[in-house]
C-alpha cells in the first residue's frame, strides 16, 4: 500500500504540474541559482510506471520484510504399522505435506509463497531414519515446521497463531487424513496420449432459433451423450473418452472428441476409422435416435418439439492433436443422509441414480477447478445410503495429478464438505 501511495503521488505531481514547479522553485532557491532549470518543465503526459519488486517483502532470495518459521505437532488417527521402510516413510512424508498444504491454502490460512516441512511422524525423524522403521506404538503425532516470507509490518504472531489453530482444529485434520488416504489409494500415474479431435455434424429438420441459454446447453448435452454412447458402443474409444459440444445451431453441431491412448496407438489410423463410423447411415441414424428419445424426456416441449424430426446427414473430423498426460484414478465414499437411497432395488434403478450422481459430483469437481479435460467420474456402488466413486484424472505432470487428488479428498472431507455434500444431494433431488 506504501509503494502504490507513492507512485498515485507522484504520477499526480507530473501531470498536474506541481513537479515542474517545485523543480524551478529549487533552481532559483539554490545558491548559486541553477539558471539551466528556470524554463525547463515535465511533460505532463510522459509519466509511466513498470511492475517493481516490493522492497518491504521478503522471500527466499531477498534480505527485507520478514521471514518467520513455526514449529508444531498435532495427533491424527491413523494407521501406520504398514510403514516399515524410509521410502515408505519418505512417501507418506510427501502425502501429509501435499495434504496439510493443500488443506491450510484452501482455508485462507497458509500466506502465499509459505512452505511446510515435516520433521517426525508417529515418533521417527525424518531426517535420521534408517530401515527397518519402526514407528511408536504410542505416538500418533506428526510434527512440523512452516517457514513464512511476509511484509515488513505483517502481524507474523497472528499469522503463525492462525496455522497452528487450524492444525489444531479437529475438521481441518480430518481434511488432511482424508486427502492423504485419496492421494495414497490412487494408482501409480500412467503415462498416455491425450487425443483431440474436433468433429462436425450436419443435421436436418433441427430449428435452434427460439432456444434460451438453458435448453441450448441442455441440447450440448444431448449430442455429447449421443456420439460418445454410440462410438463407444461400436468399441472405436473407451468409455472414459469424452465428448465436448463447442457450437450449436441449426444445421450443424460442433464438437471435440478427447479420448485417451497408449503410446503404442496409430492415432491417425484410429481417427479415420471413427471418420468412417460416423459417416455411415447406420450412426447417424443412431445418433438422431439417441437425441430425439433424450429430448422427449426434456421439460421443454421447445426442445422435444425441435428435434422431433432431427435427422444426421453428414459428418466430419479433423487432424487429431497429440498431447502428454498421466493418467490417476482415485476412489472414495460418501453417504447421503437426506436421500433414501434403500429404494434402488432394480439395476435399471441404480443405473438411473448412478448417472445423476455422477452428474453431480462431476459438477462440483468442475465449479471447483478440480476435473481436467477429458478426466471422468464413475458411480462404482450404492450400498446402504453410501456412494462409492472412483474418478480418473489427467494432468500435465505426475505433480499436478497428485495435487488435484489431495484436493479433491480435501473437497469431501474437509471443512467445506458439508456444502458440497449438500449440493451434490439437491443436484440428484431435483434431477
Amino acid at each position: 500500500e506504501l509503494i502504490n501511495s507513492v507512485i498515485d503521488k507522484f504520477s499526480t505531481s507530473v501531470t498536474d504540474e506541481s513537479l515542474t514547479d517545485a523543480i524551478i522553485a529549487w533552481a532559483y532557491e539554490r545558491l548559486p541559482p541553477v539558471k539551466q532549470l528556470w524554463d525547463t518543465w515535465v511533460v505532463t503526459t510522459s509519466f509511466d510506471s513498470s511492475t517493481g519488486t516490493n522492497p518491504f517483502t521478503i522471500t527466499a532470495d531477498s534480505t527485507s520484510g520478514l521471514e518467520v518459521t513455526v514449529g508444531g505437532s498435532f495427533d491424527i488417527n491413523f494407521d501406520f504399522t504398514q510403514v516399515t521402510t524410509v521410502a515408505d516413510l519418505k512417501l507418506l512424508a510427501t502425502y501429509f505435506t501435499n495434504a496439510i498444504t493443500s488443506t491450510l491454502d484452501d482455508e485462507g490460512n497458509l500466506p502465499s509463497g509459505a512452505s511446510i516441512e515435516l520433521t517426525t511422524i508417529c515418533g521417527v525423524d525424518l531426517a535420521t531414519a534408517t530401515d527397518p522403521v519402526e514407528c511408536s506404538s504410542t505416538s500418533s503425532a506428526i510434527e512440523y515446521t512452516s517457514t513464512m516470507y511476509l511484509a515488513h509490518d505483517a502481524d507474523a504472531e497472528a499469522i503463525t497463531t492462525s496455522v497452528s489453530d487450524a492444525l489444531s482444529n479437529p475438521t481441518t485434520i480430518q481434511g488432511v487424513t482424508s486427502a492423504v488416504i485419496a492421494e495414497a489409494s490412487a494408482g501409480v500415474s500412467v503415462p498416455l496420449i491425450q487425443v483431440t479431435t474436433s468433429g462436425s455434424l450436419s443435421v436436418t429438420n433441427f430449428d435452434t432459433t427460439s432456444f434460451t441459454a438453458d435448453e441450448t446447453a441442455e441440447a450440448f448435452t444431448f449430442f455429447e451423450d449421443a456420439i460418445l454412447e454410440t462410438l463407444v458402443s461400436q468399441g472405436l474409444v473407451s468409455p472414459g473418452s469424452s465428448v465436448v459440444v463447442t457450437s450449436i445451431s441449426s444445421g450443424s453441431i460442433q464438437y471435440n472428441l478427447i479420448t485417451h491412448v497408449d503410446a503404442s496407438v496409430d492415432t491417425t489410423s484410429a481417427t479415420s476409422e471413427i471418420q468412417t463410423a460416423l459417416s455411415s447411415s447406420s450412426t447417424m441414424t443412431a445418433i438422431s435416435t439417441s437425441v430425439i428419445t433424450a429430448a422427449s424426456t426434456s421439460s421443454s416441449t421447445t426442445l422435444s418439439t425441435a428435434t422431433e424430426s432431427l435427422a444426421v446427414s453428414s459428418s466430419a473430423v479433423g487432424t487429431p492433436i497429440e498431447s502428454d498426460v498421466f493418467k490417476v484414478t482415485t476412489s472414495g465414499e460418501f453417504s447421503v443422509p437426506s436421500l433414501d437411497l434403500s429404494t434402488l432395488t432394480t439395476s435399471a434403478e441404480i443405473i438411473e441414480a448412478s448417472k445423476y450422481f455422477e452428474d453431480a459430483i462431476t459438477e462440483q469437481l468442475e465449479s471447483a477447478g478440480l476435473l481436467p479435460a477429458g478426466s471422468t467420474v464413475t458411480i462404482t456402488g450404492i450400498v446402504d445410503g453410501v456412494v462409492e466413486y472412483e474418478i480418473a484424472l489427467y494432468a500435465s505432470t505426475t505433480s499436478a495429478s497428485e495435487t488435484t487428488v489431495s484436493r479433491i479428498g480435501n473437497l469431501f472431507s474437509g471443512s467445506a464438505s458439508s456444502t458440497v455434500l449438500r449440493a451434490i444431494s439437491s443436484s440428484v433431488e431435483s434431477a
